[in-house]
């Protein structure tokens, strides 16, 4: 079977917490890994993004700093309800 894309939840090691771009720290000491800025760098180093890497294959990341088993199957039932083929993702 191939898969469109990879979707993973869960909680901040999912999320790729404490993955901060190094550019960035230069930049500015103060920078945090939830900012915007390190959106891209955050989502390609983090365990989901080195998986698309690896298979080739987009990726989407609910994970959430912090999250809990709750917060991880309330996204996931979220999710469910809004992906139009949810059977062509690898989860």
């Amino acid at each position: 079977m191939k898969f469109k894309k990879i979707v993973g939840f869960g909680d901040s090691w999912m999320y790729g917490d404490e993955l901060l771009d190094p550019e960035l720290a230069r930049a500015d000491p103060a920078a945090h890994t939830c900012w915007v800025q390190n959106t891209v760098y955050r989502e390609k180093h983090c365990f989901l993004g080195l998986l698309g890497k690896h298979y080739n294959l987009p990726t989407e990341n609910f994970g959430i700093p912090g999250g809990s088993l709750d917060s991880t199957m309330w996204t996931y039932q979220w999710w469910l309800q809004h992906e139009s083929d949810p059977r062509s993702c690898l989860i």
